[in-house]
């Protein structure tokens, strides 16, 4: 059996964000939630009826963007993050994290806060915004493959051996 992976779109702002870097390119793509028809952006076009901007280059194969607080972030596989404006796709920032091998696993959001996890364990915490400004990196010293889950006061991080459950007493 084969397993295609591939990012969930996600939806905000009156857009639905694609990600993707299966293919010939690697693209980003905002789609009016209006959109009707065939809304195919042809060679050179960044944006139509349908698109309200793309970026032909630099999408993530696996992760999922995050929306938050009015930013678009993306995190491809080399743990490089790209802040970017939700109407426009215009470039904030583009920071590299850490010097782990591989990122898989999708950021997540809280409290003015976004969580990263590399593949190697690290969790890398950056305070939103559109400064990159890395808070901390916590080494959890074990394989994990997976985004973190929160829930109301308490964020889980699962790796290959170990369950996290951090929170406030």
């Amino acid at each position: 059996a084969v397993c295609i992976i591939s990012p969930t779109p996600i939806i905000g702002k009156n857009l639905i964000y694609f990600n993707s870097a299966h293919g010939n390119s690697s693209p980003i793509i905002a789609v009016n939630t209006n959109a009707t028809g065939d809304i195919t952006l042809k060679d050179n076009e960044t944006s139509n009826s349908g698109v309200q901007w793309s970026i032909p280059r630099g999408g993530s194969y696996i992760h999922t963007l995050l929306l938050y607080r009015d930013l678009l972030y993306n995190v491809n596989w080399n743990g490089t993050i790209n802040c970017l404006y939700p109407y426009s796709g215009k470039e904030i920032y583009n920071a590299k994290l850490g010097n782990a091998k591989s990122f898989i696993a999708s950021p997540v959001a809280s409290d003015g806060r976004i969580y990263i996890v590399d593949e190697e364990g690290t969790v890398y915490i950056i305070k939103d915004g559109s400064t990159f400004n890395l808070v901390a990196e916590i080494p959890m010293k074990d394989i994990c493959m997976t985004a973190p889950a929160i829930t109301d006061g308490m964020i889980f991080f699962r790796t290959q051996h170990y369950l996290y459950a951090v929170g406030k007493k």
